[in-house]
């Protein structure tokens, strides 16, 4: 939501700093989601700890998961203030001008890109412990805090694209001091100390299941990396639109991910307690509440176009551009909605290895051959976001065979026991 929010807020004013934006969260996002194990994976290890009243594991995973985020952050975002160039303009493929315009930008948000991962991680804690309500309050401070402080940098004091950036890292720095002061005061649920190792047990477990969450994001990562590389060669102008169809595209996959979360916090307890057939239930009730939600985008989306796209811009030619692949857009939320609910479900039930496999599946043989394909024969946005709706059709019709069918499904596994 503080992304849209920014992005609508920037195209009033210049649609090159809405292509200054994609550019840099093009990277931000994709290392985010590579590195999201940090988030899902401890949600259900914890979940499933909480469920099965084996406390003494909490500690150990809250601390893992919370140094491990601040490490890697810390070393990402070294890699990638220094690289900058090398990252926009050889990976990414930006003009000199477009790198230029991402300068300021590149540089307040890659600094404070550290926060952004361990906000990730706190989630994740949060989830695994039931804490939904302390999750909303946190992520409504990020969110108002990055909207109101880029509305004031833009028309109250005219910072500018650098005022937007600084407001985001602010967010974050508060909502991870509401979260840690949380976690560190909690001694009913663990006796919070740095002192003490983790136990090599809890490292080896969360290993295994981030191995297999991180080649499953990378995949996911790599396939959206490579549509806003293919919209960057297209000029600034392709690269804006993509910008703002994906950024509404996340947020009703971000919305929809409600019910993720639910499937992977609550279904993770509910496996640690071996309840079956709660868990059942709460699948399928998740599963139709995914399908109606995509419909209602697709309805919102459809029949809202004129209201919507002016919120981000006024440009014509830019407007333009969105009709020729607004359709796209329209017709795959209903299945993202079931594709973000099964992909909750298997993570509450630590299913990590299969996502893995299919996303590596996905990816070389529908989401590669697609935009080879599309791009030969058609050049355009249409193209790149239909390879994105094929790769979303096959993730979805996989986890449902499994989730419903095989053998190996957590419902098989638990009669078994």
């Amino acid at each position: 939501m503080a992304e849209i929010i920014d992005t609508a807020l920037l195209g009033q004013f210049n649609s090159q700093w809405v292509a200054a934006v994609a550019a840099t969260n093009t990277f931000i996002a994709s290392f985010t989601w590579v590195f999201n194990f940090l988030s899902y994976s401890v949600t259900a290890q914890i979940g499933q700890n909480l469920g099965s009243k084996n406390k003494g594991a909490l500690l150990g995973l809250v601390k893992l998961s919370i140094l491990l985020s601040l490490g890697i952050g810390i070393s990402v975002s070294l890699i990638l203030l220094f690289g900058k160039n090398f990252f926009l303009e050889t990976v990414l493929g930006a003009s000199d001008q477009l790198s230029m315009a991402s300068n300021s930008y590149w540089n307040i948000r890659i600094i404070g890109y550290s926060l952004s991962l361990l906000s990730l991680a706190l989630m994740g804690i949060l989830r695994g412990l039931q804490q939904f309500k302390l999750c909303f309050l946190v992520i409504l401070l990020i969110t108002s805090t990055n909207a109101i402080g880029s509305y004031a940098s833009l028309y109250w004091f005219s910072f500018g694209i650098r005022g937007v950036a600084w407001s985001t890292v602010l967010a974050f720095a508060l909502g991870d001091g509401l979260s840690l002061y949380w976690i560190v005061s909690k001694q009913s649920l663990f006796r919070w100390s740095w002192k003490g190792r983790i136990p090599i047990a809890y490292v080896k477990a969360f290993s295994k299941d981030s191995i297999n969450l991180f080649g499953r994001s990378a995949c996911l990562t790599a396939s959206l990396f490579l549509m806003s590389a293919m919209a960057t060669r297209l000029g600034s102008l392709s690269l804006a639109a993509h910008q703002i169809v994906l950024q509404l595209w996340l947020f009703t996959s971000f919305f929809t991910d409600g019910l993720a979360v639910t499937a992977a916090s609550i279904g993770s307890k509910l496996v640690g307690e071996k309840n079956l057939r709660l868990h059942k239930f709460m699948s399928n009730r998740l599963l139709v509440g995914g399908v109606i939600c995509g419909f209602f985008f697709s309805l919102v989306y459809g029949f809202g176009r004129g209201f919507i796209v002016p919120l981000f811009t006024q440009d014509q030619q830019l407007v333009k551009l969105l009709e020729e692949f607004w359709i796209i857009l329209v017709l795959s939320q209903p299945i993202n909605g079931l594709v973000y609910v099964y992909d909750g479900i298997l993570f509450g039930t630590r299913d990590y290895g299969l996502l893995r496999k299919r996303m590596i599946e996905g990816l070389f043989l529908v989401f590669l051959p697609a935009m080879t394909i599309v791009m030969l024969l058609l050049n355009n946005l249409f193209g790149i976001w239909l390879s994105m709706s094929l790769l979303a059709g096959y993730r979805a019709i996989t986890a449902a065979v499994f989730h419903h069918f095989s053998h190996h499904s957590i419902y098989y596994r638990l009669k078994s026991c």
